[in-house]
């Protein structure tokens, strides 16, 4: 959601990885579909974003939108490799956050022209 490499969401990014694994991987999933799940989903949402406003400007580039992907792939791996476990009773908490993000994320791809919107100035 940028055009330099690594802006204030490119945190956010790695953070969704790292929590988008964790939470997969506490219902059971197998690592290779938790993968292409999480990994999968957050591509298909960077490949849809809108990077141009109908006004000519840029809302995001190239090279930002493959750090994000980076990014949370990252945390993905984090997760894994450090096998990171959220105690059950911070789980709802988590899968909140996690369903929040993505849900606002899709809602400002389908809907640029709403308060929250890409298209918002």
């Amino acid at each position: 959601m940028g055009i330099e490499y690594i802006d204030i969401y490119t945190v956010q990014h790695l953070v969704g990885g790292l929590l988008s694994q964790t939470l997969l991987n506490s219902t059971g999933m197998s690592m290779h579909a938790n993968f292409l799940i999480s990994n999968g989903v957050h591509t298909f949402m960077e490949y849809g974003e809108h990077s141009v406003s109908p006004t000519g400007k840029k809302l995001e580039s190239t090279r930002n939108h493959v750090t994000d992907i980076l990014a949370f792939l990252l945390g993905w791996i984090v997760s894994l490799y450090f096998q990171i476990d959220i105690p059950e009773q911070f789980r709802t908490v988590a899968w909140i956050i996690l369903g929040s993000a993505t849900v606002k994320e899709f809602a400002r791809e389908l809907f640029p022209y709403s308060c929250i919107g890409a298209f918002r100035d």
